[in-house]
C-alpha cells in the first residue's frame, strides 16, 4: 500500500499491552465528554442504543506532530511511552464503523468513526484486528507489524470485550485528535477536557 493508504493514531504502548483480545474497540461516546455534533444527532435519533466512536489522524505528518506533543512528561495526558501506529483506511468501515469528520479539529485533520450497539458494555461489539496495524520502530527507521513489534499481543488468549481496553489518539485518537479534543484513553477522561486543552495548544 501506498502512503495515501493508511489513517494514523497517538497510541499508549501500556494501553495497547492491555489489550487482550487482539482487537482494537471503539469507546463508548456520551454526551457529557466532547459534543460531537452527529454524534449527537444520531443519539437522538436511536435513544435506545449506544454510540462508540474511535478517531483516527488523515495524515503523518499531524499525526507526528501531535506524537511529539503527547510524549511531552507535561502534557497532562502522558501515560508512558507514546507510539505511531497506521492502520488500512479501509479497515474502520470494513469492521462497520461510520465515517464522519471529527468536528473536534479542523476540517481534514482527523476522522470520526462510529457505531450503534446496543449492548451496554465501555467499548462496542465492533473492533478493528491489530494484526492489520503497524507501528512506527524509531530505531530501525521504518514501520513495522504491531505484532513484531510486541508478540505477546499476538500470543494473547482472547476476552470478552468489556475485559479489554481500548487504546488510546489517539486514540483516545485518544483516541481524539488534532486542535481539537483527545479522546478518552482509558474511556473516562473527559473529552471537554481534552477539547479545551486542544484550544489552549492552538494559540
Amino acid at each position: 500500500m501506498t502512503i495515501g493508504d493508511y489513517y494514523y493514531r497517538v497510541d499508549s504502548e501500556k494501553k495497547i499491552n492491555l489489550i487482550k483480545d487482539k482487537v482494537l474497540r471503539a469507546c463508548y461516546w456520551q454526551q457529557n465528554s466532547f459534543p460531537h455534533k452527529i454524534l449527537t444527532e444520531i443519539l437522538e435519533a436511536n435513544p435506545n442504543q449506544r454510540v462508540y466512536r474511535v478517531c483516527f489522524y488523515d495524515t503523518e505528518a499531524f499525526a507526528r506532530a501531535r506524537l511529539q506533543e503527547f510524549s511531552s512528561p507535561m502534557h497532562i495526558f502522558g501515560n508512558g511511552v507514546q507510539m505511531l501506529t497506521r492502520w488500512p483506511r479501509n479497515a474502520p468501515s470494513s469492521a462497520g464503523f461510520t465515517c464522519s469528520q471529527d468536528d473536534g479539529f479542523n476540517f481534514g485533520e482527523a476522522l470520526l468513526y462510529w457505531a450503534l450497539d446496543p449492548s451496554s458494555g465501555e467499548l462496542s461489539s465492533k473492533g478493528i484486528a491489530l494484526s492489520l496495524a503497524e507501528v512506527w520502530d524509531e530505531g530501525q527507521k521504518h514501520w513495522v507489524s504491531l505484532f513484531k513489534k510486541y508478540p505477546s499481543l499476538n500470543s494473547k488468549l482472547g476476552a470478552p470485550a468489556s475485559k479489554t481496553l481500548s487504546t488510546g489518539t489517539i486514540v483516545n485518537t485518544v483516541e481524539g485528535t488534532g486542535g481539537g479534543p483527545v479522546q478518552k484513553r482509558n474511556g473516562r477522561l473527559k473529552g471537554c477536557m481534552d477539547w479545551l486543552l486542544g484550544k489552549l495548544l492552538r494559540k
